[in-house]
């Protein structure tokens, strides 16, 4: 490795947040295999009395299953305590629980019969009191989502238009040709009564409706639109609108510049609130708006607001309570539609990106992780201090150790302040320099909260037990620090945000806790992006690269991914046709040659986000380098990320043996995560 000159940054260490090891006399060697398949508790939901607690527990394949993604179950857990009851089988697909308005029923999304490959996702509903689940849907397609009408005695839901008979007759005859950008299958609305039946079509059938929320006054739901179910358009050219039930007819409440998400409506269905951006290049759906339901003029609540908000709903006093990402925290906070200060409810703890309101908004239910444990369901009275934890998931953590997790910051070239969460090895000892590797987070507006991070993308404690440092840097671009922090890196990929990184590499450096010499970096997607970037551009700065499903090229990236309009309109600012040299410029295959970073690369084969022929470009382009390591690795059916558990549990077997090799990190006593 070649010696660089150090890059004068101000020594600016602030320890924002500390975790201590837990169980420092546990001596067993945490591996892949502890890690990667955890189950993994979400979607909490809180009955209208506050009473109980619905969630989703996903539960891992095992090795002697057939291939397959992660089961999923739902489970009911009083919301003062006590042992959860499982409500579905272990082997199901139990997604999206909602209770119905007087809280007896609760309606989730379910594939069955279970052995059946043609079986379509379905609504089911179950008694809270007992008893079987009873479909109620019997779409052609898979149902997307669904939402209780006001009165309880329908369930409205959004299926894709199932193929017409004609199309189906011609498939079978070999006339089965897709013509670009045409014949699109939309997403519609469909109504049907609690006891089954026929769903009835509701609203136009020219339009793709998604995130639908219900007017608990009745009458009305109001959805995001756009005029193609492409998931570029479902970004980047949606409109907010109102569907009247009893005709169908649907207006338009909103244009909106750029994205959005989470509608919800006050409970006297005046008021319609959703996160948007605040411009088409607004990275995120982070700003809380408010829109009288009957149309009007878009408000924006939080424009100098220093976070991202991540989620929102109404109380039953009319306030809206929200959820932002602040830096590394989560802060759960309140305000007023009409305006005015906003109301800190919580400011530390657990980390966590949505909630569920009680109907009274007097109670408040997460699944939220801290560094030392992962997601588990949370509740708390909306505005007392301590959470109290209903679930206990992750007991097989507890026989191991855990490096100490810090929240730090330095200082970038261009004086930016920029915060990352640095992970320490177990037996850490000061004035030693330790091997670093970078783990980047995706997006590029994603962030980096100060919870729980290993698994096979995050390796974070796995190298800890390893005697490595782990840096996750929230560089520019990133979620968390307002609207401004995350435009600062537009129109420049791999720019100043690479440099926050390289600059967050030197701080350490210069703190004397890093060995220049043994420095990695791993990430998927744009973090995959910044490894590739490392491993080429970079090069004589990186030891070893782990590269999972990154973007390679801005050409054919551009032209090959399902998001060309996003990438214009958010990231980049420009197309690579208007401007290939800065595009070849800034595209790691254009600097393949001369690499001498041993750099592994991974992606699934049917990814339509970032296309693996992308993985494909940049394993070429390093294979002519002579005796350079490269390996790639395809995971069949696979789309962006890894949902099956052995492919995750190789993932993240191949990453650790990769890293241990190159950075010479200690070998580990179980498993052999070595062996390729």
């Amino acid at each position: 490795m070649k010696q660089h000159p150090h890059i004068p940054i101000a020594l600016l260490t602030l320890v924002v947040s500390l975790s201590s090891t837990s169980n420092v006399g546990a001596q067993s060697m945490l591996e892949p295999s502890d890690v990667a398949n955890l189950p993994l508790v979400s979607a909490p939901a809180l009955s209208p009395d506050g009473r109980h607690v619905a969630y989703v527990q996903k539960v891992p394949r095992s090795s002697e299953e057939d291939k397959g993604p992660d089961y999923s179950m739902l489970w009911v857990v009083s919301s003062d305590g006590g042992q959860p009851v499982a409500f579905t089988s272990r082997r199901g697909t139990a997604t999206r629980p909602r209770w119905s308005p007087d809280g007896t029923h609760l309606a989730f999304l379910d594939r069955r019969p279970y052995d059946d490959e043609d079986a379509k996702t379905q609504v089911f509903v179950i008694p809270l009191g007992g008893g079987e689940a009873r479909r109620v849907s019997d779409a052609e397609e898979n149902v997307v989502e669904a939402e209780w009408t006001a009165d309880g005695e329908a369930i409205l839901f959004t299926s894709r238009d199932p193929k017409s008979k004609e199309r189906k007759d011609a498939e079978k005859k070999g006339v089965d040709w897709e013509v670009a950008d045409h014949n699109y299958r939309h997403i519609g609305l469909y109504r049907v009564g609690v006891d089954g039946g026929e769903a009835e079509r509701v609203g136009p059938t020219d339009v793709s409706l998604r995130q639908i929320a219900v007017s608990a006054a009745g009458g009305t739901v109001a959805a995001l639109a756009a005029d193609t179910p492409k998931v570029d358009d479902s970004y980047m050219f949606q409109r907010l609108v109102s569907i009247d039930l009893g005709s169908g007819e649907l207006e338009t409440v909103w244009d909106m510049p750029g994205k959005a998400s989470g509608l919800r409506f006050s409970h006297d269905g005046e008021w319609l609130a959703c996160r948007a951006g605040i411009a088409a290049r607004d990275p995120q759906s982070g700003s809380i708006f408010v829109i009288p339901a009957a149309g009007g003029y878009a408000r924006n609540l939080t424009p100098d607001y220093e976070g991202t908000v991540e989620w929102l709903d109404f109380d039953a006093e009319g306030r809206i309570v929200f959820v932002a990402t602040h830096g590394t925290a989560t802060h759960l906070r309140r305000i007023d539609p009409a305006g005015g200060d906003i109301e800190t409810l919580a400011d530390s703890g657990p980390v966590y990106t949505s909630a569920r309101l009680s109907g009274a908004g007097d109670r408040v239910v997460v699944a939220a992780s801290t560094p030392a444990h992962p997601t588990e369901i949370m509740v708390r009275a909306t505005t007392q201090a301590e959470w109290t934890r209903l679930t206990h998931s992750y007991s097989e953590l507890e026989a191991f150790a855990l490096g100490q997790q810090k929240v730090i910051e330095w200082e970038a070239r261009d004086g930016l302040r920029i915060e990352g969460i640095l992970v320490y090895p177990l037996d850490y000892q000061q004035g030693r320099a330790y091997p670093l590797v970078v783990g980047v987070h995706g997006g590029p507006e994603s962030a980096v909260r100060n919870g729980w991070h290993t698994g096979h993308q995050y390796l974070s404690q796995l190298l800890a037990h390893r005697g490595a440092l782990f840096l996750m840097p929230n560089y520019r671009g990133s979620s968390g620090r307002g609207v401004g922090y995350l435009l600062a890196n537009h129109g420049d990929p791999a720019g100043a945000e690479f440099q926050d990184v390289l600059d967050g590499i030197e701080h350490l450096i210069a703190l004397g806790l890093v060995d220049r010499d043994r420095v990695g970096i791993m990430g998927g997607s744009y973090g995959g992006y910044f490894s590739a970037w490392a491993a080429t551009k970079h090069s004589d700065r990186f030891r070893v690269a782990v590269v999972n499903y990154g973007v390679t090229n801005l050409f054919s990236d551009w032209a090959d991914g399902d998001i060309p309009w996003e990438h214009r309109l958010v990231h980049w600012g420009w197309f690579p046709v208007d401007r290939p040299l800065i595009a070849m410029d800034r595209s790691p295959v254009s600097w393949v040659r001369g690499s001498t970073t041993p750099t592994l690369i991974m992606h699934g084969k049917t990814d339509p986000r970032v296309p693996p022929s992308q993985s494909l470009e940049l394993y070429r382009g390093l294979r002519l380098n002579e005796s350079l390591p490269v390996e790639m690795v395809l995971f069949p059916r696979e789309g962006h990320g890894y949902r099956e558990s052995a492919h995750r549990l190789e993932a993240g077997r191949r990453a650790l043996a990769w890293l241990v090799q190159y950075l010479e990190l200690e070998t580990p006593t179980r498993d052999n995560p070595t062996a390729r």
